[in-house]
């Protein structure tokens, strides 16, 4: 015959256990939910840099090839007005909207910069990057992926976000397809700055 105290004791442990138990479950599947949000928003986002640095080899070829500069300054302060007052338009800060612009154009004309390096060492090194025309094919998948991005900046602006999954985005691409310099300067750029994350 057990003992009634030993009895009670156990009721008690098994109480505890059930409810630490349930504390520990609820905890778990709250603490999590904003990190999941703001993880997934931020993979979206990490495949929308991808494949917009993606065409940076065949902008920098046309430009190469039709003996234009990697840099167009009027043209970039044009793209940067309008991309802006679109993004501010659908209620994304307007400083937010230019370092993320910025961030992108700083990151592309790196890429683009690199590859003129390279190719003015061994002009034969260009014909490994598809020859695509930049006004009718390059510009118009920039500008879809551009509103892409500035739709997912808005979410990432308004979703509970902290440093610790925001700057999970820095991280850069395992298949190296995109340089550590250049990923950390686009990647940054999509932080908000609200965060101010060091």
């Amino acid at each position: 015959m057990k003992h009634p105290l030993t009895c009670a004791r156990l009721s008690v442990f098994v109480l505890f256990l059930l409810f630490f138990g349930a504390f520990e479950v609820s905890h778990a599947e709250q603490q999590p939910r904003y990190a999941t949000e703001g993880l997934a928003a931020l993979e979206e986002t990490r495949s929308i840099l991808l494949k917009r640095l993606s065409l940076m080899p065949g902008v920098a070829r046309y430009k190469w090839e039709n003996g234009l500069p990697v840099e167009d300054i009027e043209r970039e302060a044009l793209i940067l007005k309008r991309t802006v007052g679109t993004a501010t338009q659908k209620g994304l800060s307007s400083d937010y909207a230019e370092k993320a612009v910025l961030a992108q154009m700083t990151a592309a004309k790196m890429i683009q910069s690199g590859l003129f390096k390279t190719w003015g060492k061994d002009a034969e090194l260009v014909e490994a990057t598809p020859r695509r025309d930049l006004v009718t094919e390059i510009r118009p998948e920039i500008s879809t992926l551009t509103d892409q991005l500035v739709r997912q900046l808005n979410k990432l602006e308004t979703i509970d976000l902290e440093c610790d999954t925001a700057t999970t985005i820095l991280v850069p691409p395992e298949d190296k397809s995109v340089a550590v310099d250049v990923w950390q300067i686009a990647a940054k750029g999509i932080i908000p700055p609200r965060l101010n994350c060091r």
